[in-house]
């Protein structure tokens, strides 16, 4: 029985965004950190790395489907996503602390634990991702309130991300010194996967399914509908193509602000990096890490934060396509004018990362909700509900865009002369108290080049073609309210 005309409560509203929020606490760790980690501290190959990470994405996002089924043919006395949000966190923290198990460096043992625990680990998250997500399509069926609940998870959500990006590396810098460099990342990830999965598990007490239907009896016929429900594909096409968008912040926040503000703070001429530097004695990359990537990442954080606050103005207003179009091209083509601008001045750089994020955030919350609209107009097609199906496409394109981040990174990296001995290197002179042969050790400037490549052009090539899809989209404002209003008669 339906109960889909209930208004939805600001309390669960805030208790959904803060599910999302425990999600972020521990998916930004291994999606930020993880192929940092296996490069320069179990120094594997940066192409080896990539080619590993983006074939189990892959594989897991092939699941996604699957486990859209499963969903679609679930049907509980406690609702169809709601029992995945009470089981699946504490097996998704375990796997967490897992994948950071210390391990022999560059061994053969260590690429073959790591596969096996990432296989594992994103296997429990496809359990949880999906069944959430698709929450949104049964938490209510007013687009309006839909477009507020994905705006405010994305807006909140995205406070688990930037916990794990302003502090997991202040938290490792902290306790290294007295337990090493691998204990000190297994420390940390088991701090960020309890908090998260206690974060995680609340959101199946506070929130409850409005639309309920019955389990679908053909998943082949759904996923035929699926394929031939235009304003879907289109969604999912773009978040594919988009797929690249991803190494930008993946490198930013790891391999720019480790290696190439250390070049900066230990030999380049922004007065601010140098000041930064000299006041605070930052003796390592590591240390460079912990305090600058709250400064740099700070803006594109925010500039997302105002992306989601504005979204819901912006849908009532114009166009989603257009919304979408006109700022992914124009944030595509700065992104690619900061590469030749540099990062002489980080404070310019800065700027630059805030305006050309500030998409990020409607994107976020406009693809997010096209997808809600999508499972309406299958209803509307075929008298079904494929919440299960329609999401699984949404983490399927996720998991995409993980992965092929992971190896277009891996691959500029391994093109451009990354050493992954030398983090390592590094860390056993600041150990020994030999600093001044620290500060002397670099990464290549091939290498610096290329990961600045990854965090301005390729990204905004990724923006434009994102933006392409849409301009096929005919999902209007006008029709979707019909759709509605056919449904609500079929209904009564």
């Amino acid at each position: 029985m339906s109960n889909s005309t209930e208004k939805l409560k600001n309390k669960e509203i805030l208790s959904f965004a803060l599910t999302n929020s425990g999600q972020g606490l521990i998916g930004a760790v291994v999606t930020t950190f993880y192929m940092l980690y296996l490069t320069d501290v179990l120094e594997i190959a940066p192409i080896i790395t990539g080619a590993l990470l983006v074939a189990i994405c892959i594989f897991d996002a092939v699941t996604d489907p699957l486990m859209g089924v499963i969903l679609d043919k679930s049907a509980t006395r406690f609702g169809k996503c709601r029992p995945f949000m009470l089981f699946t966190p504490p097996m998704i923290a375990v796997c967490l602390i897992l994948m950071f198990v210390p391990l022999p460096i560059g061994s053969k043992f260590a690429v073959v634990y790591s596969v096996i625990m990432f296989t594992v680990y994103t296997l429990h998250y496809t359990m949880n991702d999906i069944p959430y997500w698709s929450m949104s399509a049964t938490i209510t069926k007013d687009p309006q309130e839909r477009v507020k609940l994905v705006s405010t998870t994305r807006l909140i959500g995205g406070g688990g991300s930037v916990v794990v990006a302003l502090l997991f590396m202040t938290v490792i810098s902290v306790i290294k010194p007295y337990i090493g460099l691998q204990n000190a990342y297994l420390v940390t990830a088991t701090i960020y996967a309890v908090l998260g999965a206690i974060v995680m598990i609340q959101g199946y007490f506070n929130c409850k399914e409005r639309i309920i239907t019955p389990p679908r009896q053909s998943a082949l016929k759904g996923f035929k509908s699926a394929l031939k429900c235009r304003p879907l594909m289109l969604a999912f096409i773009s978040q594919v193509l988009g797929a690249i968008t991803f190494v930008g912040s993946v490198a930013l926040n790891t391999y720019f602000v480790k290696w190439n503000l250390w070049k900066v703070a230990t030999g380049g001429s922004d007065p601010f990096v140098r000041f930064i530097t000299n006041l605070l004695n930052l003796q390592d990359p590591i240390q460079v890490s912990a305090v600058f990537l709250p400064i740099v990442g700070f803006l594109p954080a925010f500039a997302t934060i105002v992306g989601l606050l504005f979204t819901p103005y912006f849908c009532k207003k114009f166009p989603k396509k257009n919304v979408l179009i006109v700022t992914l091209m124009t944030a595509g083509v700065l992104n690619i004018a900061c590469y030749f601008l540099g990062y002489w001045s980080i404070l310019i750089f800065m700027a630059g990362r805030f305006i050309t994020s500030i998409p990020t955030g409607l994107q976020n919350g406009i693809t997010t909700s096209m997808f809600g609209d999508a499972v309406d107009v299958l209803d509307h097609q075929t008298g079904e509900r494929s919440e299960g199906i329609c999401f699984s496409l949404l983490t399927f394109a996720s998991k995409f865009s993980t992965g092929i981040a992971a190896l277009v990174v891996g691959v500029i990296l391994g093109l451009f002369a990354y050493d992954v001995t030398i983090g390592n290197q590094l860390e056993a002179l600041v150990q020994a108290g030999n600093h001044e042969m620290a500060r002397e050790l670099h990464q290549p400037p091939s290498a610096l080049n290329g990961i600045f490549l990854l965090v301005t052009v390729i990204t905004g090539i990724g923006q434009i073609l994102m933006a392409i899809p849409f301009f096929f989209y005919d999902l209007t404002i006008e029709k979707h309210k019909e759709i509605l209003k056919a449904l609500e008669a079929r209904k009564q």
